[in-house]
């Protein structure tokens, strides 16, 4: 008897009479090379179970290994896909299965004789292609992953180096497959003889002994199948692929709307170390438990256990179209700076509209980490109270102008040539404050004045930079009470008429603190970034600051978006934390310069970096519009297949 239930068919057959829609066709038995090992897929060598299953009760055993009192068949399960079905039907579908109920088939001692106990069988259980895509949306061709990880991770070598994938493309896996592989010979890549499940519960073997070859990028070929049988690779047979970084910030993203079991296993906060390959060349290594943040496999034979620890390969499909690019998931307006999610299912994303002002603090993949379906970017960095800052008889160094509050050693202002009456900095802030004291760091500060005004005309004295000549001057200048009475909208430093020096003055940095104590700042530690509301409360680009309020610092997932369509300033950083387990720190995400020209990554910043975090605001707005499974199974065996 056989019992198949599918997305098209739950029925049995004891194979006499077959109903019209027994979908029966997607696994094929045949001979195994050993007890415990398989052949090669040859498809004239298989049959399907009502064949089979007829075979064994006429005593035919020609798709058999007869060994004892024994018969040992090889099952071979195509990939859960139907070519002339609707992806919507199957994709993210229940497990499909196999009852076969033919009992323990003995040979009789004499050899002319068998019979059966019918109390035995197996079943085979195959997972579906899961996908986030929204399938009913218009994607042309979204593509799906296994559930889990069909071969484990292989144990850490000592040396990546000839495991680096060489491809570039960083939205098509597909597109970095070698092209060496096309009419090379199966065995090559795929170790046939173990290269599946030889009893119920059996773990399934390590890549480096199902791959002869252990790159990464060749360990998909495992998925896929030599269809023809003739032994070499041909373009059509592979269907399944290492994705491309892209393709796993999608998954990351979209990972809300697959089941849990089909989810990268990550604590709610982090601090797990579940590292992944990907296609492309530099950003070979996910460490998918930060999410959207990448970086190189290392290849020198010394790389730490952190980092070299064994990869995890998981492998995809497109699903309309095998060898085409798969959709996107997000377009970009450069006119607008309106970032759109499309084709993503509803789960992994917000309307947008729902939330306005900054986030709430949370680590990644909290709900606060989700993607609206538009937002807008800011037209520049959030520059903390500060509206402008120009400067007369200066020129820049390394910086822009808003730089040079709270700036750094590498974001200065030099003056053209030396100290002359009519140059000077003005800081021009959003909103009148009450000054209680202005911090200056700068080369060469001397008899330079700090000036305050309500309405930029008319300035009043409030101290002199008396530095000397040859040294840095780092100082805080504390107003007394009636120059904190003032309320300031413009800052000035210029140099006194009295008292020229001759000398070019270097302006690295000035801090400005309020009688309440906030810090007017455009650079940010972790800690503000993470908890603070500087978006919000600062952020405007109406001339009528209408939109104030409704700006917010962006999560890591729309951080990452961002990145990706635009050249962010180095050191821009998101709301979204995660916890590194090892070191115990709360880290937040931000583009790091020393991790290339397109690579987030998280650091707990403050240990090494300081205030150098920059903001760059969003906001909700309107937009744009599993595998080949082979396995066996001895006499009376039960197994699962994926």
């Amino acid at each position: 008897m056989v019992n198949v239930s599918t997305p098209y068919c739950d029925n049995e057959t004891d194979g006499a009479l077959v109903p019209a829609d027994f979908d029966y066709t997607w696994i094929r038995f045949g001979k195994p090379a050993t007890t415990t090992t398989f052949s090669a897929f040859d498809p004239a060598n298989t049959v399907d179970v009502i064949t089979l299953m007829n075979e064994i009760k006429n005593g035919d055993y020609s798709h058999c290994l007869e060994s004892g009192n024994n018969l040992y068949i090889a099952a071979y399960v195509n990939e859960y896909f139907y070519d002339d079905k609707d992806i919507n039907t199957f994709v993210n579908a229940d497990d499909r299965t196999m009852t076969v109920n033919f009992g323990s088939v003995n040979v009789s001692k004499d050899g002319h004789s068998t019979y059966a106990d019918l109390k035995n069988g197996f079943k085979i259980s195959q997972r579906s292609i899961k996908t986030f895509y929204d399938l009913n949306s218009s994607s042309s061709n979204p593509y799906g992953f296994e559930t889990i990880e069909e071969t484990p991770e292989y144990p850490a070598n000592t040396s990546f180096a000839s495991l680096v994938p060489t491809g570039t493309n960083r939205d098509d896996g597909y597109s970095n497959i070698p092209s060496n592989l096309i009419l090379s010979s199966w065995a090559t890549y795929v170790n046939a003889s173990v290269n599946g499940y030889t009893s119920a519960g059996q773990t399934a073997p390590f890549a480096a002994e199902v791959t002869p070859d252990r790159e990464a990028i060749y360990q998909c070929m495992t998925r896929n199948r030599d269809n023809n049988g003739d032994g070499r690779i041909d373009a059509d047979e592979i269907r399944w692929y290492l994705p491309a970084v892209n393709q796993c910030v999608k998954f990351w993203v979209g990972m809300n709307s697959v089941a849990t079991e089909a989810r990268i296993n990550v604590a709610p906060k982090g601090g797990d170390n579940i590292n992944y390959w990907t296609s492309t060349n530099g950003q070979s290594l996910w460490w998918a438990d930060e999410g959207a943040t990448f970086g190189e496999q290392q290849k020198n034979s010394n790389y730490s256990s952190t980092y070299g620890a064994p990869l995890k390969v998981r492998c995809v499909r497109s699903l309309r179209n095998y060898s085409g690019t798969t959709s996107p998931i997000s377009s970009y307006d450069a006119a607008t700076r309106v970032i759109s999610i499309h084709n993503l299912d509803s789960k992994s994303t917000r309307d947008a509209g729902s939330q306005n002002g900054e986030y709430s603090a949370h680590y990644r993949n909290a709900t606060a980490d989700k993607v609206p379906t538009a937002f807008q970017v800011a037209n520049g960095n959030c520059k903390g109270n500060v509206a402008n800052v120009t400067a007369t008889g200066y020129t820049t160094d390394n910086g822009n102008l808003w730089n040079i509050v709270d700036g750094d050693s590498e974001t200065s202002w030099k003056s053209a040539n030396i100290q002359e009456p009519g140059r000077y900095i003005t800081i021009e802030l959003m909103f009148p404050v009450n000054i209680k004291s202005v911090y200056i760091y700068a080369y060469r500060c001397m008899r330079e004045t700090l000036k305050v005004s309500s309405d930029g005309t008319s300035f009043v004295d409030v101290a002199e930079c008396n530095g000397n000549d040859l040294s840095d001057f780092k100082r805080t200048i504390t107003f007394n009470a009636s120059h904190q009475g003032i309320s300031a909208k413009y800052v000035r430093l210029e140099p006194h008429d009295k008292y020229l020096t001759g000398r070019p003055l270097t302006l690295y940095d000035i801090i400005i603190t309020t009688t309440s104590g906030e810090e007017i700042r455009t650079n940010f530690t972790k800690d503000e970034v993470a908890s603070g509301n500087w978006c919000q409360k600062y952020y405007s680009e109406e001339s009528d600051k209408s939109d104030l309020g409704q700006w917010r610092i962006p999560n890591e997932k729309e951080l990452s978006f961002m990145n990706n369509y635009m050249n962010l300033e180095a050191y821009t950083a998101g709301r979204s934390k995660y916890y590194r387990k090892k070191d115990n720190l709360d880290m937040i995400y931000y583009k790091d310069p020393a991790e290339g020209p397109s690579r987030l990554t998280t650091h707990h910043a403050d240990d090494r970096l300081g205030p150098v975090m920059k903001l760059r605001c969003v906001r909700d707005t309107q937009g744009t519009t599993s595998k080949t499974y082979d396995s066996s199974f001895s006499n009376g065996g039960s197994g699962l297949g994926q």
